[in-house]
């Protein structure tokens, strides 16, 4: 196809629609149109310039919007120079689309639309190819031949994408300016004197405002347009805020042509279908032309008394805007409007209108009709138009044309200001690069700094920041002697350095051609050449850094390429530029994985080789160049799945990376979630950065500027292409040494940052041999390592005892929901920030219960994922697609699975997070994206199954490796809890709380009143009492006040004198968060909080304070801690007013919770005060048991403690756990936690939810198949969904139904049939019920079932009420008197352990049940009657040979079983 190639070819192509035709252009076909649209422009990477025709198209994320606007101003109209335009119907409206269109000869026009014979569809004979077709039909056969021809690769996208950026820029300020040149406030009425405040620009504003709010539950919206001023403006001004979908209408109908403005009202009523709402939006001039239009609303009534007509019954539901201007605005836009009366412009042009009343007309027609004079007004009279539905006609009073003129002129300029603004010069680029130094651990308590003699600099690869360096920097911090400083930086166009290219305003610059930069184009126009790198490198470190000479650079990969170029600039500029003194022939070298040049002996391939790898090199970079245009067009989460594919063809280049993803997926995973990130924030300098670096466009003669005796080659053994390079320069005496790295590829930072650090610490501290005349041969790392100082360690690790490691299983999960209130009437001001307030309501609490077995199935167990709005950042749906990917890992068939020991884990020691941090990583989740809630409902989950692992209950679990105390066996050394009720705001002691339970301490939410008022409150409320006991109370103020309010709350609770005082335990934090700077920092909260303390006797204590402590550190406990320590540690330790930390583990996750607990109680002398996030009593379970935990600390007696939040599972409707967490409270709120604890263990999805389905007959639907060679007659079918297994069969038998069913539904003899059960039992509890017991390779298992004999048919059925879950039913079905089928339906929950002994669980498990265990039960069933009925008869020869094929099946069975 022509326009293929055409848009293969294009590198600034547009896509520009008009008016559509054919069938597709009604109600939901050209909402189907508009979609295969943008679709076809993502596909492609056009934006779309749509035309008011265009409709709901106007709503796509590929529209520019106010694209009009945007092409009035010449930076954009000229500087665009677009080479193709696919043009998607005619004619446009649009003057500065045609315009630029003209402006542009030399494109390639495209129109597409059904051609009408002698029509002029090329009026400004601009055309290049034509073509005749239906437009979505064409769209859909041009993505079908791109995807045919393997057209649709990453290289496609326009550069002029970015004027997407530039009319969202203008759409966020195109409503203010609107209103802004209007004059007046939106909201105020005008007065009579003729000026109002609506303008016609507002009109259209108005209108776009309404549909957009508008739900879309409601019918499609179709729109008419009138000629003159009421198109104009809705080709300018008619769009969507912010892509939002409301009503905005499907189809918007024009009538262009020599009709004017006659039959505009007839027109739009032939349009108009009685099930859809229409707005008709023309001026009064026009209303006039076809007033008696507006009868064919209208029918005679007799109840009108025949004064006037009445709306049709059947009414049509057009809603008419009437702009009255006072006569024909349009004109006054012609250059002849300025000679006014002197040549009759008024009369004869102005066409006022004044003399009539629209108010009277629509009444002479019954029709109902309102009139609006500013902006708000005119917007709820039209919404209120048609919400009501039928035809209506709306009056806007705008301005008078001469001021309309000006509104439209000032909208003009200022609009074309905002662009100049955004295209203005950018902002000047800070040269610095970033530098980190890695400090030695034991130098931090030092008075003074240590003398720095010597500088290693770590030189990161592409795509990679200095961060890269972070594992073996500090391992060199550490390992290098005192006079060595390691320092890393961000190399131009990576990390944290300035952005060059990837700005949206550097991108919108380069795209219009407002700078001389190429990126693609010659190193002389490309900001990112290798020596531009180099010597940015060098200028900054010296300018900037104030690092005078380089001992040593450690470069990896491209980094090594820039430590090369460094040392040859050196070479070449020495003594001239001062920056090239930076490196000297004393500088060290250490290259890891870097390209030297083109080392002898030459290959005859080399220049072709070189064209290739140039060739790829810009294509490579041109993908992610069309990668940035294409993400203007698409959402972020198809731009993260481009890029995701990049990064996975990047490192599936085996020879290099050693098939890294499958030796090393955490790894691999992590990498690919850094580099994502890189891409995602700058990649057209990253782009930039490949291909002016590419090794054709740089030196090839780096190698011979280095001096052999300093200069170290790295590579790992699986690199196949760097591995040669080190081999043949060592072999030509070009290097010191050449290490290979075993069983590594090219990511050697990633993959062994160990043994780097310890290659280069023995290289830089001259422990490697340097003599370059001595002929050193290939050293591995292992034997370098046994030379230098880190042997020490490793041997230590070598030797170290070996951890007890188990495996993550499978994972499930299902959701719940449960009312809030007895009631549902919910509560209010649960949360954070708004969510605090009173007007935010609670009424359901909805989430996630998972379920998390160990890989070898011997335990498992529960957690809670219930994300909090107001509380967590993820919302439900987040938490939802993280656990699909978590459990579509642990049950795919991964070589790499999630380790844990048990011992650690429960010792909290870091090790329970990096347990959730592999299984987030592997499951292909950056651990910075984790969503809390997961991450502590996985914490949950893995402390249940590590408890089981270990053999005791969650708290001596925790007790015996968290504290260290010997594992006791008496639960009772956990005992009671105690725990604080809550009144919510809104809320009173008479509508709070469970009035059963006499909670000893009680939180009052504080803040969402008056401050004297919530003070009074809470002395009324110890005045009374509460349930009948003197208790103790707390508040919480969410960070409502300043700190003069809560000095005002302070003194009004002194007043109620030191009774109470002694009685009120704290409040939680009372101040606003301390910003200053725009900056939030512990230091500045804590300092106000004592202020507040010192001057009002309260003591507080910190909730979201932690919160914001942990997000600023990324939940790191080193640097929390750091932080906390410096606020309560040392000297400080007991003497500030902070009474408690209040630690939510579904927020803080429950190891950092129990961690930041520990400090608070052994450094700080602070109480931790555990507390819900109204969680559901799974969650609470968990919470309470590490209250319990941390209540029982060596430290919790020299201070005071406190109840801790765990009451707000009495404003359920119902809970997760069963029996409810309620049960476990006594009426004094205490909890108890050993009956508690005991209710978790083992506890599992299974147990919790009925997920079998009922069976009323064993028929189906489903074709059975047979599934046995050995017996045609044996058929069956199996369907599964997890663990949950469905198996149907039937089998004929010889012998009647009566007999079958009776012999079968003696269940105790089932044994005889079914070896692998071991017994079957009535018991004397209730009839009917039976007790199961089976042994499967070792593994026996019990149940409890109840069973119901069946009579017609003959069969039974049973369920089990306890142990393994399984459900079933058998018929017997009568063939003949003699004869019958017997039919079985049953399914059963795998048990864990049983998954785990037949791995491969889809294929093993269903050929076992199916034509192993059921197949051979069911013919020893027919084969046993037989025998019976044999012997029964007296023929013992037949009756023995049965029983002995029994037997047989029997021991097979057995053999199948092992």
């Amino acid at each position: 196809m022509k326009v293929a190639e055409l848009v293969r070819n294009s590198r600034r192509g547009i896509i520009v629609t008009g008016n559509f035709r054919g069938g597709q252009t009604d109600g939901d076909g050209m909402d189907l149109l508009s979609e295969t649209i943008a679709h076809f422009a993502k596909v492609i990477g056009f934006p779309i310039f749509a035309g008011v025709q265009s409709g709901a198209l106007r709503r796509e994320n590929p529209v520019v919007p106010y694209a009009e606007h945007l092409l009035k101003n010449p930076l954009v109209s000229k500087g665009m120079r677009p080479d193709l335009i696919l043009q998607f119907g005619s004619p446009l409206i649009s003057a500065e689309i045609s315009q630029v269109i003209k402006s542009n000869p030399s494109a390639r026009h495209v129109l597409v639309q059904k051609l009408y014979p002698h029509e002029r569809a090329n009026p400004d004979f601009t055309v290049t190819h034509s073509i005749s077709s239906d437009v979505g039909l064409f769209v859909n056969n041009m993505i079908s031949h791109l995807e045919r021809t393997d057209s649709l690769g990453t290289n496609y996208g326009s550069e002029l994408t970015t004027l997407l950026y530039l009319g969202r820029e203008l759409q966020n300020q195109i409503p203010s300016i609107i209103h802004k040149a209007s004059g007046v406030n939106p909201n105020e009425e005008g007065d009579s004197g003729g000026r109002t405040g609506l303008t016609e620009p507002q009109v259209m504003l108005a209108i776009s405002e309404v549909l957009s709010e508008s739900s879309s539950e409601h019918p499609p919206m179709s729109m008419f347009l009138s000629n003159s001023m009421p198109v104009r403006d809705g080709e300018f001004f008619f769009y969507p805020p912010k892509q939002t979908l409301g009503r905005f209408p499907l189809s918007i109908s024009v009538n262009r042509g020599a009709s004017g403005i006659d039959g505009i009202i007839s027109t739009a009523t032939g349009c108009g279908d009685n099930s859809k709402p229409i707005t008709l939006v023309c001026g009064d001039v026009t209303t006039l032309h076809d007033l008696n239009a507006f009868y064919g609303l209208t029918q005679e009534d007799s109840s009108s008394n025949g004064a006037h007509p009445a709306p049709h019954a059947n009414q049509l539901p057009l809603t008419t805007v009437v702009v009255n201007n006072g006569g024909g605005a349009i004109f006054s836009f012609l250059p002849i409007s300025k000679h006014g009366q002197d040549i009759g412009f008024e009369e004869y042009w102005g066409t006022p209108t004044t003399s009539f009343s629209f108010e009277k007309g629509a009444l002479a027609f019954g029709l109902p009709h309102k009139s609006a004079s500013s902006f708000e007004a005119f917007k709820d009279a039209y919404r209120s138009s048609i919400e009501m539905g039928g035809p209506a006609i709306i009056e806007a009073n705008v301005v008078d044309r001469t001021t309309n003129v000006e509104v439209h002129q000032k909208i003009t300029r200022w609009a074309r200001s905002v662009i100049d603004t955004v295209l203005g010069p950018p902002p000047t680029r800070v040269h610095m690069l970033p530098l980190k130094r890695y400090e030695r651990n034991f130098d931090i308590e030092m008075k003074m700094p240590t003398k720095i003699k010597r500088t290693l600099l770590l030189v990161h690869g592409w795509m990679g920041d200095k961060s890269e360096w972070d594992l073996v920097g500090e391992t060199l911090s550490d390992d290098l002697s005192e006079d060595w400083e390691v320092i890393s930086l961000d190399l131009p166009g990576h990390g944290e350095s300035s952005l060059v290219l990837s700005s949206d305003q550097q991108a919108a610059h380069s795209s219009l051609g407002l700078d001389a930069m190429r990126p693609l184009g010659s190193n002389q126009n490309t900001p990112f050449s290798l020596d531009m790198i180099a010597r940015a490198v060098c200028s900054s470190l010296i300018k900037d850094h104030g690092v005078k000479h380089l001992d040593a650079i450690a470069g990896y990969s491209l980094g090594g390429r820039v430590a090369l170029a460094m040392k040859r600039l050196h070479s070449i500029d020495a003594g001239e530029d001062p920056t090239g003194m930076l490196v000297t022939d004393q500088t060290k070298m250490i290259l890891l994985g870097s390209s030297p040049g083109s080392i002898p002996p030459y290959d005859s391939r080399s220049s072709h080789d070189d064209r290739q790898r140039l060739s790829k090199d810009f294509s490579l970079a041109e993908s992610l160049f069309s990668s940035a245009y294409r993400s203007y067009l698409i959402s972020d989460s198809e731009d993260e799945e481009t890029l995701t594919k990049f990064l996975t063809r990047w490192y599936d280049a085996k020879p290099l990376w050693g098939d890294l993803k499958k030796r090393q997926p955490i790894k691999y995973r992590s990498m690919l979630s850094k580099r994502l990130r890189s891409l995602a924030g700058r990649r057209q300098d990253i782009a930039c950065v490949l291909y002016s670096c590419s090794p054709p466009l740089t030196s090839h003669d780096d190698w011979k500027f280095v001096v052999p005796s300093k200069t170290l080659f790295v590579a790992g053994g699986l690199d196949e292409k760097y591995s040669s390079i080190g081999r043949s320069w060592e072999e030509m005496k070009g290097i010191a040494k050449y290490i290979e790295v075993a069983n590594s590829g090219h990511a050697l930072l990633v993959e062994e940052p160990q043994k780097i650090s310890s290659i280069i610490s023995g290289f830089v501290s001259d422990e490697a041999i340097e003599d370059e005349e001595e002929g050193v041969s290939q050293t591995t790392v292992e034997e370098l390592m046994d030379l230098d100082d880190g042997s020490s360690l490793i041997a230590e690790e070598v030797n170290a005892v070996p951890l007890q490691l188990h495996q993550v299983g499978i994972m499930e999960y299902e959701a719940f929901s449960i009312t809030i209130g007895s009631n549902g009437e919910g509560v209010q001001g649960i949360g954070w920030g708004q969510s605090a307030r009173p007007g935010s309501e609670l009424k359901q609490r909805e989430g996630f219960i998972i379920s998390i077995a160990s890989r070898d199935g011997m335990a498992v167990g529960v957690g809670e994922v219930s994300p909090l709005k107001g509380l967590h950042e993820e919302s439900l749906e987040e938490s939802d697609r993280q656990l699909q990917l978590i459990q579509s890992f642990l049950t795919s068939d991964a070589q790499e699975w999630p380790q844990f020991d048990v011992a650690r884990v429960l010792s909290l020691d870091g090790s329970l997070t990096q347990c959730i941090d592999s299984v987030f990583q592997l499951s292909g989740i950056d651990k910075t994206r984790a969503a809390p809630s997961v991450r502590s409902g996985l914490e949950m989950a893995v402390l249940s199954v590590s408890s089981q692992l270990y053999g005791t209950l969650l708290p001596q679990a925790l007790a015996a490796n968290h504290w260290h105390r010997p594992r006791s066996p008496a639960q009772s050394s956990f005992g009671q809890l105690p725990i604080n009720g809550l009144i919510t705001r809104g809320g009173s002691a008479e509508t709070s709380g469970n009035k059963k339970i006499s909670f000893q301490s009680l939180k009052v939410k504080t803040g969402h009143i008056n401050v004297a008022q919530d003070a009074i409150n809470l002395k009324r409320l110890k005045e009374s009492s509460w349930n009948g006991h003197n208790i103790r109370l707390r508040a919480d103020a969410n960070r409502a006040w300043d700190i003069e309010s809560a000095r005002l709350f302070a003194s009004e609770l002194k007043k109620a004198g030191e009774s109470f005082s002694r009685s009120f335990e704290f409040i939680e934090e009372p101040l606003e968060a301390q910003i200053f700077d725009g900056t939030w920092s512990l230091d500045a909260q804590v300092t106000a909080l004592d202020d507040f303390t010192n001057t009002g006797d309260l003591n507080y204590a910190l909730d979201e304070s932690l919160a914001d402590l942990v997000e600023l550190h990324d939940s790191d406990f080193d640097r929390i801690a750091s932080d906390l320590r410096k606020a309560f540690g040392g000297e400080r330790a007991g003497q500030t007013g902070c009474a408690a930390f209040v630690l939510k583990p579904a927020l803080l996750g429950l190891e950092l919770s129990m961690q930041l607990a520990n400090l608070a109680q052994q450094e700080f002398q602070i109480s931790p005060v555990f507390s819900s996030s109204f969680d559901s009593g799974i969650g609470l379970a968990y919470t309470a048991i590490l209250a319990a935990v941390s209540d029982k600390s060596p430290y919790s007696t020299t201070f005071t403690g406190f109840s801790h939040g765990l009451g707000t599972f009495d404003m359920f409707g119902g809970d997760t756990l069963s029996p409810p967490f309620e049960s476990y409270v006594s009426k004094d709120g205490m909890v108890n936690v050993p009956s508690l604890s005991r209710a978790l263990y083992g506890l599992s999805l299974d147990e919790m939810s009925d997920r079998l389905p009922t069976y009323e007959t064993v028929s189906t639907s489903e074709e059975p198949v047979t599934s046995s060679s050995e017996s045609d007659s044996y058929l069956a079918t199996t369907s599964t969904t997890g663990r949950d297994i469905t198996v149907s069969v039937s089998l004929p038998l010889p012998f009647s139904a009566n007999i079958a069913s009776s012999r079968f539904t003696d269940l105790p003899q089932m044994s005889r049939w079914s070896p692998w059960l071991n017994s079957v039992a009535y018991l004397d509890e209730s009839p009917g019920l039976t007790e199961w017991n089976l042994n499967i390779r070792g593994v026996k298992f019990s149940w409890k079932a109840k069973s119901k004999v069946l009579d017609n048919p003959k069969g039974i059925t049973w369920e089990s009420v306890s142990g393994l879950k399984n459900r079933g039913i058998v018929e017997f079905e009568p063939t003949s008197d003699d004869s019958c089928t017997m039919k079985l339906k049953m399914s059963i929950i795998m048990p864990y352990i049983l998954v785990s002994l037949f791995q491969g669980m889809p294929s093993v498990v269903h050929e076992f049940l199916q034509n192993k265990l059921l197949k051979w039960s069911l013919e020893m069933f027919r084969d046993v009657v037989k025998a019976d009925l044999a012997l029964e008869r007296g023929d013992q020869e037949l009756g023995d040979a049965l029983f002995g094929a029994v037997e047989g099946r029997a021991n097979a069975l057995e053999e199948a079983l092992k």
